[in-house]
C-alpha cells in the first residue's frame, strides 16, 4: 500500500508538472524577456515573443497577459524606490479592480530595478507613438529633431528619417533589437544600409540584465501595427505642403 501511495503521489506530481496551464520557470523567463522588449499593453507582440523565445509553449495570449500583470504586481511589491512604485501602480491601474493576480506554476523571480527603467522607456515610446498620430504633434517633433546640431549626429549619414526609423523600429521589433531593424526593408535604408550590406544581421539582441536572445521575437499583430504606424514619407510630405501653404 505504501508503494502504491508513493506511485500515485509521483504520478500526480508528474501530472501537475506537465499541466499546460502551469508556468515553467523557463516559460516565466521567456515571458519576462518578451515583456521587456515590447512593454505593457503590447500584448500581441509579447505573446508572439513568448512563443518564439520558448518553443513548444502552449500559453494563450490571455494567459500570457495575466502572467505579465502577475509579474508587475510582484515587481511593485519588490521595488523600494518610491518613484518606481508609483510608476508601476500607474501601469497596474487597468487591473486594479482585480486585486492580487496569481498564475499557477513556477514563482516569479529574478526581479530587479533595471526592469522598471526598461518598462518606463517602453511606456514613453508607446505614448510617443500614439501622440505622433496627431499631425500637430508630428510637426512639432520634426521641428525639434531638425534643430539638433549636426555636430551631435551619431554618423555623417544620419538624418531626421533615421531618428524616426529608430523610434518606429523599436516599436515594431522591440527594445534594442537593432539586428531586426537593420534587416527590415522598411528601415535599413534609413540607417545607411542595403540588403547586400554585410552589416545587415549578425549580433543577437540583449535586454535588461539578461543574456543574448537566441531567437529574437518576431513582431506580432501586423494589421494593428500597419494601422498605428505613421507613414514617414506621407507625413513628411504633408508637413512640407502645410509649410508651403
Amino acid at each position: 500500500q505504501q508503494q502504491q501511495h508513493q506511485h500515485q503521489h509521483h504520478t500526480q506530481g508528474a501530472s501537475r508538472s506537465h499541466d499546460p496551464r502551469h508556468w515553467l520557470g523557463s516559460e516565466r523567463d521567456a515571458l519576462r524577456r518578451a515583456l521587456l522588449l515590447f512593454g505593457v499593453g503590447r500584448w500581441d507582440c509579447v505573446h508572439t515573443g513568448l512563443l518564439n523565445f520558448h518553443r513548444g509553449c502552449e500559453k494563450t495570449q490571455e494567459e500570457a497577459t495575466d502572467a505579465c500583470w502577475h509579474l508587475l504586481q510582484a515587481l511593485e511589491a519588490f521595488v523600494q524606490v518610491p518613484e518606481d512604485k508609483v510608476f508601476l501602480q500607474q501601469l497596474l491601474q487597468p487591473v486594479a479592480h482585480r486585486g492580487a493576480i496569481t498564475t499557477p506554476g513556477f514563482h516569479w523571480n529574478k526581479l530587479h530595478g533595471k526592469m522598471v527603467s526598461r518598462l518606463r522607456v517602453l511606456e514613453e515610446i508607446r505614448q510617443a507613438m500614439e501622440a505622433l498620430q496627431q499631425p500637430p504633434v508630428f510637426a512639432a517633433f520634426m521641428a525639434v529633431v531638425a534643430a539638433i546640431p549636426t555636430t551631435q549626429l551619431p554618423a555623417s549619414w544620419w538624418s531626421i528619417k533615421s531618428d524616426l526609423g529608430l523610434l518606429y523600429g523599436t516599436w515594431k521589433h522591440g527594445y534594442a533589437n537593432y539586428d531586426e531593424m537593420k534587416k527590415d526593408p522598411e528601415f535599413m535604408h534609413l540607417f545607411g544600409l542595403t540588403p547586400s550590406d554585410p552589416a545587415v544581421g549578425g549580433r543577437e539582441v540583449k535586454e535588461a540584465g539578461e543574456g543574448a536572445a537566441s531567437h529574437p521575437p518576431q513582431h506580432g499583430g501586423q494589421q494593428q501595427q500597419q494601422q498605428q504606424e505613421p507613414q514617414l514619407e506621407q507625413q513628411q510630405g504633408e508637413q512640407q505642403q502645410q509649410q508651403q501653404q
